[in-house]
């Protein structure tokens, strides 16, 4: 489920992107959905779904985050 949700424009083309924070039973992961991977999902997220997310895990600055390439809803 969704927590929390930051729109922002890419500095190099004026596209949008979401930082979005997940959290589920396991724990909480903030995801980078940049502009391509942004575009093929938005019509897809909801705070109120479960989701299935892949992608690249990074650390930086002692942060993890997951920059997401693939996002699939999950039947409850």
């Amino acid at each position: 489920m969704i927590k929390h949700k930051h729109t922002a424009w890419s500095d190099k083309r004026c596209k949008r992107m979401e930082f979005l924070t997940f959290e589920d039973e396991t724990g909480i992961v903030e995801t980078t959905f940049f502009p391509q991977t942004y575009h093929r999902f938005c019509h897809m997220i909801d705070r109120n779904r479960p989701y299935l997310l892949s992608g690249k895990v990074e650390e930086d600055w002692g942060a993890i985050t997951l920059t997401v390439d693939r996002v699939e809803t999950v039947n409850t």
